[in-house]
């Protein structure tokens, strides 16, 4: 299996497609439709398990205009350097238990329009802290709802 980090750079420039959240509160599923290298969009399903947070707020007036275009995505990253990760990461030492690092993830879903203002203009998209991650191709039921987004080349292609 590629290493979890490495897969988050097939995520660049995604489209939100779903969202479900658990009623337990424990897992978030992110159903990303994510470009290819073939000109053509992948339909990933992104799990977050053993939430301990999930915070976003967005730019907007929280009302939709059902124009039925997915948020964008341009960006998923594991933030280790941030507030959140430390608090969390020093609040699992106090609990007693064993911390194992790379058990611990500060998951950024960035996007433009879903992202902090004010006194929070620091918060960069969706932000998931949870104990595991996993990368998978989503379920029969998303096929069709691939969401190709314009794109401009870098030149490099």
């Amino acid at each position: 299996m590629t290493d979890k980090i490495e897969m988050f750079d097939d995520l660049h420039d995604s489209s939100l497609i779903d969202l479900i959240i658990k009623p337990d509160l424990t897992t978030v599923e992110f159903v990303l439709s994510a470009p290819t290298d073939e000109y053509s969009e992948k339909l990933v399903s992104f799990v977050c398990s053993g939430v301990l947070r999930f915070e976003f707020e967005t730019t907007g007036s929280g009302i939709s205009d059902n124009s039925g275009i997915p948020i964008e995505i341009y960006d998923v990253y594991n933030d280790k350097e941030s507030e959140e990760f430390v608090r969390w990461e020093n609040r699992i030492k106090l609990t007693g238990k064993k911390y194992n690092e790379s058990k611990l993830y500060c998951m950024v879903f960035a996007s433009s329009f879903i992202r902090g203002w004010g006194k929070r203009d620091n918060l960069e998209g969706i932000i998931v802290i949870c104990q595991d991650i996993e990368i998978k191709d989503a379920t029969k039921k998303y096929r069709g709802s691939e969401y190709k987004r314009f794109r401009i080349e870098d030149g490099d292609g």
